[in-house]
């Protein structure tokens, strides 16, 4: 499975708008900022029609080296949290479909 960079995804849209890549980079940085300055201020960040990232908090927890066994504390953090909206979800549960159909 290949993964898609920031990369891919100004090529991408520049061939698909026609914009320069240049340009589109810019963009594309400029709007990774901003969403990452909205959540760092605590503000969820709403994609509609694709999904929603908002910060939540994780509590300590019990973690386990895997080669030692050892118990240790996870520190409690905050992490970033994507919720699929619906039609990401749609699209997703169609083309998993897919993908079992063809297994079968």
């Amino acid at each position: 499975m290949r993964t898609v960079t920031r990369k891919d995804i100004a090529r991408d849209v520049a061939e698909v708008t026609g914009i320069g890549r240049s340009e589109v980079d810019i963009v594309c940085g400029k709007m990774f900022d901003l969403i990452s300055t909205t959540l760092q201020n605590g503000v969820p960040v709403k994609l509609s029609g694709f999904a929603t990232l908002e910060i939540r908090s994780r509590a300590e927890r019990p973690g386990r080296n895997p080669r030692t066994g050892e118990l240790f504390p996870v520190s409690a953090r905050s992490t970033v949290v994507l919720l699929p909206g619906a039609k990401l979800r749609e699209k997703l549960k169609s083309s998993f479909a897919r993908a079992r159909l063809a297994q079968s």
